[in-house]
């Protein structure tokens, strides 16, 4: 039997620098329609107002006598995990 050693070491989860911005989505969970991509630029909250106003279009204007009540919204975030400090090789 071999004995391992472990090690603890802190880690830091943060944005991935080289990845673009978090997007918000929305999808009708009645017929699959998707809202439009939200623009890059804005940030979360706005890209979340966004994607509400898109849900409340989609049951009023597009849908107004069906029952399309019901969204699933999507956040999609890149991120990326930093040792703080060296760990070695990878396996």
């Amino acid at each position: 039997m071999t004995r391992s050693h472990y090690r603890f070491v802190a880690m830091t989860v943060d944005m991935d620098p080289s990845q673009p911005p978090p997007l918000t989505r929305a999808v009708c969970r009645t017929c699959g329609d998707r809202s439009p991509e939200a623009d890059p630029t804005y940030d979360l909250d706005a890209q979340c107002a966004q994607a509400q106003r898109w849900c409340s279009a989609h049951t009023a204007r597009d849908h107004p006598g069906g029952r399309h009540f019901d969204y699933t919204a999507t956040i999609t975030w890149h991120w990326t995990v930093t040792p703080e400090e060296d760990i070695g090789p990878s396996a």
